[in-house]
C-alpha cells in the first residue's frame, strides 16, 4: 500500500513539530520520491571547539538521523523509528549554514535504506551517512493531514 506524499511545506511543517528540529531552525527545501534536501542555518551553539569555528560532529550525525526520517517520510508518505545509522566524518564542517540531502537507496516492506550526505557552508561534503528506518509497523509516522491505512 502507498500513502500519499508530503509537499516539502507539509514536510517542514511535520518536522518542526519536533522541539530537536525547530531549535535547529530545519527546513525542507525539497521533498519527492527519492528524498529530501534540507537546510540548517548556522549558530554558534553547533559549534565544537569555538577556536576553530567548525560544527560539532554529534550534530553532524543527528542531521544524517534527521535525513534518514525525512528521507523516507517524503518518499514513502509514511516512515518509522531508525534501527541502524552510521556517519563518516570527511573534513571539518566550518561555521555556517549546512545542507543535507537524503536520497533512498532501497525501499521494502519493512525497511528502507537512505544514503546521506553533508555539504558546509563553502559546498565541500563534510559528512555522509546511511541510515535504516523500520516502515513495516502499524504504528508508522505520517505528516498532519495524511491519513493512515485502514485497519
Amino acid at each position: 500500500m502507498t500513502h500519499a506524499r508530503p509537499t516539502a511545506a507539509e514536510l517542514s511543517d511535520y518536522a518542526r513539530r519536533v522541539p530537536f528540529n525547530r531549535w535547529l531552525d530545519l527546513q525542507v527545501l525539497e521533498a519527492n520520491e527519492t528524498g529530501v534536501e534540507l537546510l540548517i542555518p548556522w549558530r554558534e551553539e553547533l559549534g565544537g571547539a569555538l577556536e576553530t569555528l567548525h560544527v560539532h560532529g554529534g550534530v553532524l550525525a543527528c542531521i544524517v538521523d534527521i535525513a534518514v526520517g525525512l528521507g523516507a517520510l517524503a518518499a514513502l508518505g509514511h516512515g518509522g523509528p531508525t534501527v541502524d545509522l552510521r556517519t563518516d566524518f570527511m573534513r571539518g564542517a566550518v561555521a555556517g549554514p549546512l545542507r543535507a540531502a537524503g536520497r533512498i537507496q532501497r525501499a521494502g516492506r519493512t525497511l528502507v535504506f537512505v544514503d546521506v550526505s553533508i555539504r558546509d557552508a563553502r559546498g565541500e561534503v563534510v559528512a555522509t551517512g546511511r541510515g535504516v528506518s523500520y516502515v513495516g509497523g502499524s504504528r508508522q509516522m505520517r505528516p498532519a493531514g495524511h491519513s493512515p491505512p485502514p485497519a
